[in-house]
């Protein structure tokens, strides 16, 4: 794979233009964090990792960059951003496809498997979740960075972005930002003979993240009367974000 330096770039679409932003240059606290459970779990071992939901293959850039021993599928279902991504990076290695039913690749074919940010897209999480664990190689780790309620409800959440009432476009609702109760998924993998353990981590960011006036549902911080800072967005409400990880037998 080749590094890639971000030049911008001209390409318009619908639900992705988010991904066209300067993200190699930048990258996410969640994609320091998740190579950090990858090294403390298998160390200096040459692994093979499925990003699920790659996008613009945005995590694989930031892995190649801090380490040869990682061979990396990136799993996209946008087909323009997999045209996108094909073009910025010829060499990765890119498939399109849906994790809920992925025929595409093999039974236990990853030592790990990574999903950020994108379990809140689904109504349903099982199909996911079955087909992460059936990819993932036995003693592997599927690591997923969400929204959890900590409480034992489970939020199916759909928004419409303020429109003016002489516009006949009251249908146009946006998913995406489901919100499942930690206590649904752990009883579902503790339901999953597969599964050997698992655990949700927090994590807090470290800095600063201001808020979008044109995108509200972009993630912006707040710091409480401890200094820590808490996640919101346009829904009105403090995101609770954890990383789960689960540990196949």
């Amino acid at each position: 794979m080749q590094a890639y330096s971000y030049k911008k770039q001209k390409q318009k679409w619908q639900m992705s233009n988010i991904y066209l932003e300067n993200r190699f240059n930048k990258p996410k606290k969640t994609f320091k964090i998740s190579y950090n459970f990858i090294k403390k779990k298998f160390k200096n071992k040459y692994l093979e990792l499925l990003d699920v939901g790659a996008a613009e293959c945005a995590f694989a850039n930031y892995l190649e960059k801090k380490t040869k021993n990682i061979d990396i599928t990136n799993l996209e279902y946008d087909k323009k951003l997999v045209n996108f991504s094909k073009k910025i990076f010829p060499n990765y290695r890119i498939i399109q496809g849906d994790i809920n039913k992925c025929k595409k690749i093999k039974k236990s074919s990853f030592d790990v498997v990574t999903c950020l940010g994108v379990l809140s897209i689904f109504d349903d999480f099982r199909p996911s979740i079955n087909e992460m664990l059936r990819v993932c190689k036995p003693k592997g780790i599927i690591i997923i960075n969400n929204m959890w309620n900590t409480y034992p409800i489970d939020l199916n959440i759909k928004i419409r972005r303020s429109i003016s009432v002489k516009k006949d476009n009251f249908k146009n609702w946006e998913s995406g930002w489901n919100m499942l109760s930690i206590a649904t998924i752990s009883n579902y993998l503790n339901s999953c003979k597969s599964v050997k353990k698992f655990k949700f981590h927090e994590w807090h960011m470290d800095f600063d993240l201001k808020k979008n006036k044109n995108n509200l549902m972009r993630a912006w911080t707040i710091k409480n009367e401890n200094k820590k800072r808490l996640h919101f967005n346009g829904i009105g409400r403090v995101i609770d974000k954890k990383f789960l990880v689960i540990e196949k037998l």
